[in-house]
Protein backbone atom coordinates (compact mmCIF):
# COMPACT_ATOMS: atom_id res chain seq x y z
CA UNK A 1 0.00 0.00 0.00
CA UNK A 2 1.33 3.41 -0.92
CA UNK A 3 2.02 5.77 1.96
CA UNK A 4 1.33 9.45 1.15
CA UNK A 5 3.86 11.95 2.56
CA UNK A 6 5.05 9.33 5.05
CA UNK A 7 1.81 9.71 7.01
CA UNK A 8 0.08 6.44 7.83
CA UNK A 9 -3.13 5.54 5.98
CA UNK A 10 -6.05 3.55 7.38
CA UNK A 11 -8.09 1.22 5.14
CA UNK A 12 -11.75 0.57 5.93
CA UNK A 13 -13.88 -2.11 4.25
CA UNK A 14 -17.09 -0.84 2.62
CA UNK A 15 -18.91 -3.95 3.89
CA UNK A 16 -18.55 -2.90 7.54
CA UNK A 17 -21.57 -0.52 7.72
CA UNK A 18 -19.48 2.65 7.68
CA UNK A 19 -20.78 6.16 8.35
CA UNK A 20 -21.40 8.20 5.19
CA UNK A 21 -18.03 9.56 4.06
CA UNK A 22 -17.07 11.88 1.20
CA UNK A 23 -13.80 12.32 -0.65
CA UNK A 24 -11.75 15.09 0.94
CA UNK A 25 -13.77 15.06 4.16
CA UNK A 26 -11.92 15.40 7.48
CA UNK A 27 -12.88 13.02 10.29
CA UNK A 28 -11.71 12.55 13.85
CA UNK A 29 -10.26 9.08 14.45
CA UNK A 30 -9.38 7.25 17.66
CA UNK A 31 -7.39 4.01 17.54
CA UNK A 32 -9.18 1.58 19.88
CA UNK A 33 -7.18 -1.60 19.31
CA UNK A 34 -4.52 -3.02 17.00
CA UNK A 35 -3.09 -6.51 16.50
CA UNK A 36 0.49 -7.32 15.38
CA UNK A 37 -0.87 -8.13 11.91
CA UNK A 38 -2.24 -4.59 11.57
CA UNK A 39 -5.88 -5.51 12.03
CA UNK A 40 -7.53 -3.07 14.41
CA UNK A 41 -10.58 -1.17 15.54
CA UNK A 42 -11.07 2.60 15.28
CA UNK A 43 -13.76 4.92 16.60
CA UNK A 44 -15.28 6.97 13.78
CA UNK A 45 -18.37 9.23 14.09
CA UNK A 46 -19.35 7.49 17.33
CA UNK A 47 -19.01 3.96 15.90
CA UNK A 48 -16.34 1.31 16.38
CA UNK A 49 -15.21 0.17 12.94
CA UNK A 50 -12.73 -2.61 11.94
CA UNK A 51 -9.76 -1.25 9.99
CA UNK A 52 -6.46 -2.27 8.45
CA UNK A 53 -3.82 -0.07 10.12
CA UNK A 54 -0.27 0.80 9.13
CA UNK A 55 2.62 0.16 11.46
CA UNK A 56 3.07 3.63 12.94
CA UNK A 57 -0.34 4.13 14.54
CA UNK A 58 -0.83 3.07 18.16
CA UNK A 59 -3.88 2.29 20.34
CA UNK A 60 -5.07 5.39 22.18
CA UNK A 61 -4.03 7.83 19.44
CA UNK A 62 -6.61 10.46 18.47
CA UNK A 63 -6.06 12.48 15.33
CA UNK A 64 -7.66 14.09 12.29
CA UNK A 65 -7.68 12.15 9.03
CA UNK A 66 -8.84 12.97 5.53
CA UNK A 67 -10.73 10.67 3.18
CA UNK A 68 -8.25 10.08 0.33
CA UNK A 69 -9.76 7.20 -1.64
CA UNK A 70 -13.26 5.75 -2.00
CA UNK A 71 -13.82 2.68 -4.16
CA UNK A 72 -16.25 -0.23 -4.30
CA UNK A 73 -14.42 -2.31 -1.70
CA UNK A 74 -12.69 0.07 0.68
CA UNK A 75 -12.11 3.60 1.93
CA UNK A 76 -8.63 4.97 2.66
CA UNK A 77 -8.10 7.57 5.38
CA UNK A 78 -4.84 9.50 5.68
CA UNK A 79 -3.66 10.78 9.02
CA UNK A 80 -3.19 14.55 8.89
CA UNK A 81 -0.51 16.29 10.93
CA UNK A 82 -2.69 19.25 11.94
CA UNK A 83 -3.72 20.48 15.41
CA UNK A 84 -7.04 19.02 16.56
CA UNK A 85 -8.49 22.38 17.63
CA UNK A 86 -6.77 24.93 15.42
CA UNK A 87 -7.42 23.93 11.81
CA UNK A 88 -7.35 26.97 9.53
CA UNK A 89 -7.90 29.21 12.59
CA UNK A 90 -11.26 27.58 13.39
CA UNK A 91 -12.59 27.24 16.91
CA UNK A 92 -13.37 23.71 18.18
CA UNK A 93 -17.11 24.46 17.72
CA UNK A 94 -16.58 25.61 14.14
CA UNK A 95 -14.39 22.61 13.41
CA UNK A 96 -17.02 20.17 14.66
CA UNK A 97 -19.74 22.00 12.71
CA UNK A 98 -17.82 21.44 9.47
CA UNK A 99 -16.86 17.88 10.41
CA UNK A 100 -20.50 16.97 11.10
CA UNK A 101 -21.59 18.56 7.82
CA UNK A 102 -18.89 16.65 5.91
CA UNK A 103 -17.26 19.85 4.61
CA UNK A 104 -13.68 20.93 4.10
CA UNK A 105 -12.24 22.73 7.10
CA UNK A 106 -12.35 26.23 5.63
CA UNK A 107 -13.61 29.45 7.28
CA UNK A 108 -15.78 30.38 4.25
CA UNK A 109 -18.02 27.38 4.91
CA UNK A 110 -18.48 28.49 8.53
CA UNK A 111 -19.45 31.96 7.30
CA UNK A 112 -22.03 30.53 4.90
CA UNK A 113 -23.55 28.11 7.43
CA UNK A 114 -23.73 30.59 10.30
CA UNK A 115 -24.76 33.50 8.09
CA UNK A 116 -27.72 31.50 6.79
CA UNK A 117 -28.94 30.83 10.34
CA UNK A 118 -28.29 34.27 11.79
CA UNK A 119 -29.69 36.39 8.94
CA UNK A 120 -32.60 38.48 10.23
CA UNK A 121 -34.21 38.58 6.79
CA UNK A 122 -34.10 36.24 3.82
CA UNK A 123 -32.73 37.90 0.69
CA UNK A 124 -35.00 35.76 -1.45
CA UNK A 125 -38.00 36.69 0.67
CA UNK A 126 -37.23 40.36 0.10
CA UNK A 127 -37.06 39.69 -3.65
CA UNK A 128 -40.49 38.06 -3.51
CA UNK A 129 -41.82 41.01 -1.56
CA UNK A 130 -40.81 43.40 -4.34
CA UNK A 131 -37.11 44.32 -4.12
CA UNK A 132 -36.33 45.52 -7.64
CA UNK A 133 -33.06 44.67 -9.33
CA UNK A 134 -31.93 44.60 -12.94
CA UNK A 135 -32.84 41.22 -14.46
CA UNK A 136 -34.80 40.29 -11.31
CA UNK A 137 -38.28 39.93 -12.83
CA UNK A 138 -37.59 36.53 -14.40
CA UNK A 139 -36.05 35.26 -11.14
CA UNK A 140 -39.03 36.61 -9.18
CA UNK A 141 -41.36 34.82 -11.60
CA UNK A 142 -39.46 31.53 -11.13
CA UNK A 143 -39.64 31.96 -7.36
CA UNK A 144 -43.35 32.73 -7.29
CA UNK A 145 -44.22 29.69 -9.38
CA UNK A 146 -42.22 27.49 -6.98
CA UNK A 147 -43.25 28.86 -3.59
CA UNK A 148 -45.83 26.65 -1.83
CA UNK A 149 -48.96 28.27 -0.39
CA UNK A 150 -51.29 27.31 2.44
CA UNK A 151 -53.58 25.90 -0.24
CA UNK A 152 -50.92 23.81 -2.05
CA UNK A 153 -48.56 22.77 0.75
CA UNK A 154 -50.39 19.45 1.20
CA UNK A 155 -49.86 18.58 -2.45
CA UNK A 156 -47.21 16.01 -3.22
CA UNK A 157 -43.69 17.40 -3.56
CA UNK A 158 -44.68 21.08 -3.36
CA UNK A 159 -41.82 21.83 -0.93
CA UNK A 160 -39.33 19.60 -2.78
CA UNK A 161 -40.31 21.35 -6.02
CA UNK A 162 -39.41 24.70 -4.45
CA UNK A 163 -35.91 23.47 -3.54
CA UNK A 164 -35.46 21.93 -7.00
CA UNK A 165 -36.25 25.27 -8.70
CA UNK A 166 -34.06 27.08 -6.15
CA UNK A 167 -31.11 24.98 -7.35
CA UNK A 168 -30.18 22.89 -4.29
CA UNK A 169 -29.19 19.98 -6.56
CA UNK A 170 -27.73 22.20 -9.27
CA UNK A 171 -24.16 20.86 -9.42
CA UNK A 172 -25.21 17.20 -9.17
CA UNK A 173 -27.63 17.61 -12.08
CA UNK A 174 -24.99 19.32 -14.22
CA UNK A 175 -22.48 16.55 -13.46
CA UNK A 176 -25.00 13.83 -14.38
CA UNK A 177 -25.82 15.58 -17.64
CA UNK A 178 -22.16 16.03 -18.55
CA UNK A 179 -21.47 12.36 -17.84
CA UNK A 180 -24.39 11.32 -20.03
CA UNK A 181 -23.34 13.68 -22.84
CA UNK A 182 -26.41 15.93 -22.53
CA UNK A 183 -26.30 19.68 -23.03
CA UNK A 184 -27.24 20.96 -19.57
CA UNK A 185 -28.05 24.45 -20.85
CA UNK A 186 -30.91 23.11 -22.94
CA UNK A 187 -32.41 20.75 -20.37
CA UNK A 188 -33.19 22.65 -17.22
CA UNK A 189 -32.92 25.93 -15.41
CA UNK A 190 -33.11 27.05 -11.82
CA UNK A 191 -32.65 30.23 -9.83
CA UNK A 192 -29.01 29.56 -8.95
CA UNK A 193 -28.13 29.01 -12.62
CA UNK A 194 -29.92 32.21 -13.60
CA UNK A 195 -28.07 34.25 -10.97
CA UNK A 196 -24.72 32.85 -12.12
CA UNK A 197 -25.63 33.59 -15.76
CA UNK A 198 -26.63 37.20 -14.98
CA UNK A 199 -23.42 37.88 -13.06
CA UNK A 200 -21.27 36.27 -15.80
CA UNK A 201 -22.96 37.97 -18.77
CA UNK A 202 -23.96 41.33 -17.36
CA UNK A 203 -21.67 41.83 -14.38
CA UNK A 204 -19.92 44.81 -15.96
CA UNK A 205 -23.26 46.59 -16.40
CA UNK A 206 -24.38 46.18 -12.78
CA UNK A 207 -23.77 48.69 -10.02
CA UNK A 208 -21.75 47.63 -7.01
CA UNK A 209 -24.92 47.57 -4.89
CA UNK A 210 -26.76 45.33 -7.36
CA UNK A 211 -23.80 42.95 -7.61
CA UNK A 212 -23.73 42.75 -3.82
CA UNK A 213 -27.42 41.87 -3.64
CA UNK A 214 -27.16 39.23 -6.35
CA UNK A 215 -24.20 37.67 -4.54
CA UNK A 216 -26.22 37.68 -1.31
CA UNK A 217 -28.91 35.67 -3.11
CA UNK A 218 -26.26 33.25 -4.35
CA UNK A 219 -24.73 32.86 -0.88
CA UNK A 220 -28.15 32.18 0.60
CA UNK A 221 -28.83 29.43 -1.94
CA UNK A 222 -25.35 27.92 -1.47
CA UNK A 223 -25.76 27.92 2.31
CA UNK A 224 -29.16 26.25 1.93
CA UNK A 225 -27.46 23.60 -0.20
CA UNK A 226 -25.00 22.94 2.63
CA UNK A 227 -27.78 22.62 5.22
CA UNK A 228 -30.04 20.69 2.80
CA UNK A 229 -27.64 17.73 2.94
CA UNK A 230 -27.94 15.46 5.97
CA UNK A 231 -24.28 15.71 7.00
CA UNK A 232 -22.07 12.81 8.09
CA UNK A 233 -22.83 12.61 11.81
CA UNK A 234 -24.19 9.32 13.15
CA UNK A 235 -27.63 10.98 13.01
CA UNK A 236 -28.86 12.75 9.88
CA UNK A 237 -29.52 16.48 10.41
CA UNK A 238 -30.89 19.01 7.95
CA UNK A 239 -32.22 22.58 8.08
CA UNK A 240 -34.63 23.99 5.48
CA UNK A 241 -35.85 27.57 5.05
CA UNK A 242 -38.62 28.24 2.55
CA UNK A 243 -41.26 30.92 1.90
CA UNK A 244 -44.96 30.21 2.31
CA UNK A 245 -47.55 32.30 0.47
CA UNK A 246 -50.87 33.31 1.99
CA UNK A 247 -53.13 35.94 0.40
CA UNK A 248 -50.19 37.29 -1.65
CA UNK A 249 -48.09 37.73 1.50
CA UNK A 250 -44.91 35.70 2.06
CA UNK A 251 -43.81 34.22 5.39
CA UNK A 252 -40.56 32.42 6.16
CA UNK A 253 -40.79 28.83 7.43
CA UNK A 254 -37.83 27.33 9.29
CA UNK A 255 -37.62 23.54 9.51
CA UNK A 256 -35.04 21.31 11.24
CA UNK A 257 -34.98 17.51 11.07
CA UNK A 258 -32.78 15.03 12.92
CA UNK A 259 -33.17 11.30 12.59
CA UNK A 260 -31.50 7.95 12.68
CA UNK A 261 -30.12 6.94 9.31
CA UNK A 262 -31.88 4.33 7.23
CA UNK A 263 -29.20 3.49 4.69
CA UNK A 264 -28.62 6.80 2.91
CA UNK A 265 -32.06 8.11 3.86
CA UNK A 266 -33.53 9.53 7.05
CA UNK A 267 -35.58 7.26 9.31
CA UNK A 268 -38.97 8.96 9.62
CA UNK A 269 -40.04 6.55 12.37
CA UNK A 270 -37.26 7.74 14.67
CA UNK A 271 -36.82 11.46 14.23
CA UNK A 272 -37.35 14.94 15.61
CA UNK A 273 -38.91 17.65 13.45
CA UNK A 274 -39.08 21.29 14.54
CA UNK A 275 -40.89 23.98 12.61
CA UNK A 276 -41.11 27.74 13.14
CA UNK A 277 -43.36 30.18 11.29
CA UNK A 278 -44.09 33.86 11.77
CA UNK A 279 -47.83 34.47 11.34
CA UNK A 280 -49.65 37.81 10.88
CA UNK A 281 -52.09 37.31 13.76
CA UNK A 282 -50.43 34.98 16.27
CA UNK A 283 -46.78 36.05 15.95
CA UNK A 284 -44.07 33.38 15.95
CA UNK A 285 -45.42 29.84 16.32
CA UNK A 286 -43.29 26.71 16.71
CA UNK A 287 -44.01 23.01 16.59
CA UNK A 288 -41.72 20.36 18.04
CA UNK A 289 -42.51 16.79 16.95
CA UNK A 290 -40.80 13.69 18.32
CA UNK A 291 -41.51 10.43 16.47
CA UNK A 292 -40.62 7.08 18.03
CA UNK A 293 -41.75 4.03 16.09
CA UNK A 294 -45.33 5.03 15.24
CA UNK A 295 -45.96 7.24 18.28
CA UNK A 296 -45.78 11.05 18.19
CA UNK A 297 -45.35 13.62 20.96
CA UNK A 298 -46.19 17.15 19.83
CA UNK A 299 -45.41 20.46 21.51
CA UNK A 300 -46.84 23.74 20.21
CA UNK A 301 -44.79 26.80 21.10
CA UNK A 302 -45.69 30.47 21.21
CA UNK A 303 -44.82 33.65 23.06
CA UNK A 304 -48.46 33.66 24.13
CA UNK A 305 -49.54 29.99 24.30
CA UNK A 306 -52.87 30.91 25.91
CA UNK A 307 -53.91 32.37 22.55
CA UNK A 308 -53.52 28.93 20.96
CA UNK A 309 -55.68 27.08 23.50
CA UNK A 310 -59.06 27.77 21.79
CA UNK A 311 -57.62 26.76 18.42
CA UNK A 312 -56.13 23.57 19.87
CA UNK A 313 -59.43 22.58 21.49
CA UNK A 314 -61.19 22.93 18.14
CA UNK A 315 -58.57 21.09 16.07
CA UNK A 316 -57.18 18.47 18.47
CA UNK A 317 -59.49 15.64 17.35
CA UNK A 318 -58.96 16.48 13.68
CA UNK A 319 -55.18 16.53 14.09
CA UNK A 320 -55.20 13.16 15.87
CA UNK A 321 -57.34 11.70 13.08
CA UNK A 322 -54.99 13.04 10.39
CA UNK A 323 -52.00 11.36 12.02
CA UNK A 324 -54.04 8.21 12.62
CA UNK A 325 -54.70 7.96 8.88
CA UNK A 326 -50.92 8.02 8.40
CA UNK A 327 -50.55 5.14 10.87
CA UNK A 328 -49.19 7.37 13.65
CA UNK A 329 -50.61 7.59 17.15
CA UNK A 330 -50.57 11.15 18.52
CA UNK A 331 -49.79 10.36 22.16
CA UNK A 332 -49.71 13.89 23.56
CA UNK A 333 -50.07 17.58 22.64
CA UNK A 334 -48.71 20.28 24.92
CA UNK A 335 -48.58 24.08 24.82
CA UNK A 336 -45.41 25.85 25.90
CA UNK A 337 -43.80 29.26 25.85
CA UNK A 338 -40.93 29.42 23.37
CA UNK A 339 -38.63 30.89 26.03
CA UNK A 340 -39.34 27.89 28.29
CA UNK A 341 -38.22 25.44 25.62
CA UNK A 342 -34.60 26.47 24.85
CA UNK A 343 -33.81 23.16 23.14
CA UNK A 344 -36.24 24.08 20.38
CA UNK A 345 -34.49 27.38 19.68
CA UNK A 346 -31.08 25.69 19.65
CA UNK A 347 -32.22 22.80 17.46
CA UNK A 348 -33.86 24.92 14.77
CA UNK A 349 -30.76 27.16 14.68
CA UNK A 350 -28.13 24.57 13.90
CA UNK A 351 -27.46 22.67 17.12
CA UNK A 352 -27.78 18.95 16.61
CA UNK A 353 -29.31 17.40 19.74
CA UNK A 354 -29.10 13.63 19.21
CA UNK A 355 -31.17 11.17 21.15
CA UNK A 356 -33.86 10.54 18.55
CA UNK A 357 -33.48 6.82 19.13
CA UNK A 358 -34.55 7.20 22.78
CA UNK A 359 -38.23 7.47 23.55
CA UNK A 360 -38.79 10.87 25.16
Amino acid sequence: MQVHNNVSPIRLLQSQGLPVLKLGQHVKVEIIAKSPSGQGVISLAGKNVPAQLEAHVRPGEIFWASVREINQNSIVLKKESIPSTAIHNLSPQETMLLVNRGLSLEPRFVQLLNGFLSAENSSLLSLLAGTNLPFSEYIRKLLRTAVPSWQTIKENNSILNYFRILGTDNENLIMKMLKSGQNSANNFTNIKLELLRIIAEYGNLLSGENKLLLNQFLNEITAQQLWYQTGVHENAYTILHFPLEDNEQYYLVKLAIESLRKGRKIDLQHCRISLQLETPNLGVIGADLLFYDKVLSLSLLSNNPEELEPLLEIMQSEVKECFSQLGIKLESISLKKIEEHPQFEAFINGQQLGGVDVKG
